[in-house]
């Protein structure tokens, strides 16, 4: 579909747009020719995808907006790149880069109106993290992270600067199929970049290949692998906007049969969560250290020595616990809980709060952890956590 400037069209303010073709919008004032009269616009993916659409502002306020998807159309995100492998710099290296996040697909500051009955609403997914220095025998570089999948082809990360051998490589591309894999390690351990998201999931946390013998925070986050990038929006609201599904198909039964992936009423943060790993020092014993996840979207850093601090895991509107799940993973922890949620790598509801902690003994202790989130509808088999964020915490 080519661009047509709004005074152009037939019906005065009355737009209605139909691809058979994949396109990118963008823009959608500027697509238009930014009309300066109110406009009722319908825009129609048929059989083919639509790229990330943004209704600013811009447009009058009498303006109105309806999606249609139609014969397997899509409303698609940007996928997020992924994240560059850490260097190894010979007796010193870097972490593993973030994955930036993938786009929404609808952005808009307008109420829409929605009908995927018979088409699909999907978020990009977040590029993965590239993966770790490693820090045994002289240092080998991680691997790059995979891009996600979305509009866009989100390059992988490269491989981290090859002083060590064996020699990483990079992660590789997402598509509007498919979301990239992460690079090889050069490490005899594991330090690969992790693979991107799927649509409106979160790229993989980039594998760190000591988190025994070398606890995250020393050395300027030196062993850390990269976080993946958050999953993007299916629908992104501005100023309140609302998107209501017109269909005959619920929200719900979207969901069930894959045609949204992704929030559609807000965003889960990921850039200031702090909420992995600490080191427990000597001269603090019988003090409590941990993490709690809240059904109201706030993660409360446990601290009984100097303090408990709050901070919030979620941006938009109003966090509903019961539709999301937490999980700590095994693959970046070393040391144990005293008080935990469950068994490591298996999913809780966040219906009712969900605690980590531990309590130190006269010894020093190390223990640290990565957490994802995700919804509770999510269906498929290989979904990724949505909420994968590393930081230091440290008594």
């Amino acid at each position: 579909m080519w661009r047509i400037p709004i005074s152009l069209f037939g019906g005065g303010g009355v737009v209605s747009l139909t691809f058979t073709s994949d396109t990118y919008i963008g823009d959608l004032f500027a697509y238009l020719g930014s009309p300066s009269i109110p406009v009722e616009v319908t825009i129609t993916a048929n059989n083919a995808d639509v790229g990330e659409v943004i209704i600013s502002p811009s447009f009058d306020p009498a303006s109105t907006f309806t999606f249609v998807g139609t014969n397997g159309g899509r409303f698609i995100g940007e996928g997020g790149q992924g994240g560059g492998g850490g260097d190894d710099n010979g007796a010193t290296g870097t972490a593993g880069g973030k994955g930036s996040n993938g786009g929404a697909a609808i952005v808009s500051s307008f109420n829409i109106d929605i009908d995927i009955d018979d088409g699909f609403l999907l978020g990009g997914g977040g590029g993965a993290g590239g993966g770790s220095y490693d820090t045994d025998s002289g240092g080998t570089p991680g691997g790059g992270g995979g891009g996600g999948i979305g509009w866009g082809d989100a390059a992988g990360g490269p491989a981290g600067d090859p002083t060590g051998t064996p020699i990483a490589s990079a992660g590789t591309a997402g598509s509007q199929t498919a979301a990239g894999n992460g690079g090889s390690g050069g490490s005899s351990l594991t330090n690969d970049g992790g693979d991107g998201g799927n649509w409106g999931l979160a790229g993989e946390y980039g594998q760190h290949a000591n988190p025994t013998n070398n606890p995250l925070g020393n050395n300027n986050l030196r062993g850390n692998g990269g976080s993946g990038g958050n999953g993007g929006s299916a629908f992104a609201p501005l100023n309140g906007a609302v998107a209501t599904f017109t269909g005959a198909k619920s929200q719900a039964t979207l969901r069930t049969e894959n045609r949204i992936k992704g929030e559609t009423d807000g965003n889960l943060a990921l850039s200031d969560v702090s909420i992995t790993a600490f080191h427990v020092g000597i001269g603090h014993p019988s003090e409590t250290y941990g993490f709690a996840f809240g059904t109201n979207g706030v993660l409360t850093k446990i601290n009984s020595d100097t303090g408990n601090t709050t901070t919030s895991f979620w941006t938009g509107n109003t966090f509903t616990g019961a539709n999301y799940e937490v999980r700590l993973t095994t693959d970046t922890k070393a040391g144990t809980w005293d008080v935990s949620a469950g068994t490591d790598g298996d999913w809780f509801a966040l219906s009712g709060s969900k605690t980590w902690s531990y309590t130190t003994a006269a010894s020093s202790q190390n223990a640290g952890a990565v957490y994802e989130i995700r919804r509770t509808d999510e269906t498929l088999p290989t979904a990724r956590g949505r909420l994968k964020a590393v930081t230091t915490y440290e008594p």
